[in-house]
């Protein structure tokens, strides 16, 4: 197996999971949040705190006023999720293996697969927050 196609698939997941990390934070500060503070936070969990950002409610939002999520937002939230632990899942590992049986099987082609599985939900989740963004910034689309 050629090693460029692993190498391609880990820098797709890195810059995805940035690209995340970015979008979480852009969002944050639409929302009237501090932006670096949820970055970091996105940083270090990526997956929650893209499900707090995307139901979060803008500030100085009378509290008597509905603020929901748009439904395209959650459901490809969900399906970011879901096709993570697709992804994670199809990895062809157990636990049983010796050191040199994971390497092999990690190099192979069928996690470099799991592994654009797994950037593929990192996308979708930039398209919940991304869209999450575009309602904060115009909020006659409630």
């Amino acid at each position: 197996m050629n090693s460029n196609s692993l190498l391609f698939a880990l820098l797709f997941d890195l810059a995805a999971s940035f690209l995340l990390v970015y979008m979480v934070a852009r969002t944050a500060k639409s929302k009237g949040r501090g932006a670096i503070t949820w970055g970091v936070l996105a940083l270090v969990s990526a997956t929650i705190v893209t499900g707090f950002a995307i139901f979060m409610r803008p500030r100085g939002l009378a509290a008597e006023t509905p603020y929901r999520a748009k439904p395209l937002s959650l459901l490809a939230y969900v399906g970011g999720i879901a096709s993570q632990l697709w992804g994670f899942s199809a990895l062809p590992i157990d636990s049983s293996m010796s050191d040199q049986q994971l390497v092999d099987a990690l190099t192979g082609q069928a996690s470099v697969g799991a592994l654009m599985i797994v950037g593929s939900g990192l996308l979708l989740m930039n398209a919940a927050v991304g869209n999450e963004k575009i309602s904060a910034a115009s909020p006659s689309d409630q």
